[in-house]
C-alpha cells in the first residue's frame, strides 16, 4: 500500500519496527469504518475499541477542553437534559453546547474549541450537549470491555499510539455524521486515522469501508481546508456563521495529546490502562 501523505512518511520506519514486533506475537488488528449512524452496529463485542468521530466539532472540543484541564464532560442528549443535569450539580458545572450550530440560551460555552481555554475550563466539570456527537455517544458502551473513545483529526496520532501500546483485535471507527446522514468531514477524519494505522501498524487488515475512508483522506490531504470547505455542507454552514477558526482548528492533525474516554457517564482523559 502506498505511503502518500507527509504524516505517513514520517512514521514508516517506526511502523516497520512495530510491524516486526507485532508480527512476532501474531497480532493483527482489523480496522472497520461505519460511514454514518445508519451503519452503527446494534451490539458491540468485548474485544472492540470503539471510536466516535465528530470532527466538526464535538471530537475537537472534547480534546481541547480536556487538554486545557477540564475535569470531564457529561454528554447530554439535548438542552433540556443538560439543564436538568446541571441543576442537580447545584451550579458547580459549566453548561455548554449547541443545537444545529447555534448557541443555546443560558449556556456559558458553545461547541467551539476556541472557547475552551485553560482560563475557562481548568478544573471544571462541563455539562455538554450537541446536535450529533453528544447524543450518539450516549448510545455507545461506557465501560471497559468494550471501550469507547472519541477522536478526530487533532488526536489521530494519540489514538494509534494507544493501539500500538495496547493492541486490540478490532478498531471500529464510527462517523457521527449530521442528523443521521453521512458527513464528509467525519469520513475524512476516519481516513486520517486509517492512514496513520497503515503507516504505524502495517499488519492491520482494512475493510472495504476503511479503504474508502482512507481514499477520501488521501485525496484531500494536500489541501485539507479547501477540500472541506468545498465538500462538507456542515463546514460551509459553520463558515457562513463566522466559524472558520473552528474548522481550521479541527483540521490540525496531531495537535492534541489526549484521548477522550467515555467511561461511566463521563468523558475523561484516557491516561492509564483501564
Amino acid at each position: 500500500m502506498p505511503v502518500t501523505s507527509p504524516c505517513e512518511q514520517t512514521c514508516v520506519l517506526r511502523g516497520f519496527v512495530v510491524f516486526l514486533l507485532l508480527h512476532r506475537h501474531g497480532f493483527c488488528m482489523r480496522v472497520d469504518v461505519r460511514l454514518s449512524p445508519a451503519e452503527f452496529p446494534a451490539e458491540y463485542p468485548r474485544e472492540v475499541l470503539i471510536v466516535l468521530i465528530d470532527v466538526l466539532r464535538t471530537s475537537t472540543t472534547f480534546c481541547v477542553g480536556l487538554m486545557h484541564g477540564a475535569r470531564g464532560f457529561i454528554p447530554c442528549s439535548d438542552a433540556q437534559e443538560a439543564l436538568r443535569r446541571a441543576a442537580l450539580l447545584n451550579g458547580s458545572a459549566v453548561l455548554a453546547g449547541e443545537y444545529l450550530g447555534e448557541p443555546l440560551p443560558g449556556f456559558a460555552l458553545e461547541n467551539s474549541p476556541e472557547e475552551y481555554t485553560e482560563e475557562r475550563v481548568r478544573g471544571k466539570l462541563i455539562v455538554f450537549t450537541s446536535t450529533n456527537g453528544a447524543p450518539l455517544l450516549r448510545r455507545l458502551p461506557d465501560g471497559v470491555a468494550p471501550t469507547t473513545v472519541v477522536a478526530g483529526m487533532v488526536n489521530c496520532g494519540e489514538l494509534v499510539a494507544r493501539c500500538r501500546q495496547h493492541p486490540v483485535e478490532q478498531l471500529l471507527l464510527l462517523c457521527a455524521g449530521h442528523r443521521g446522514e453521512l458527513a464528509y468531514e467525519d469520513v475524512l477524519g476516519a481516513g486520517a486515522i486509517v492512514a496513520r494505522v497503515v503507516a504505524e501498524i502495517p499488519s492491520a487488515e482494512l475493510t472495504d469501508r476503511a479503504h474508502v475512508a482512507w481514499a477520501v483522506y488521501r485525496d484531500a490531504a494536500p489541501a485539507l481546508l479547501p477540500a472541506v470547505l468545498q465538500r462538507s455542507s456542515h463546514a460551509r454552514r459553520l463558515h457562513a456563521r463566522g466559524r472558520l477558526r473552528d474548522i481550521e482548528r479541527a483540521l490540525q492533525e496531531d495537535s492534541a495529546s489526549v484521548l477522550p474516554w467515555w467511561f461511566q457517564g463521563m468523558v475523561v482523559p484516557w491516561t492509564a490502562e483501564p
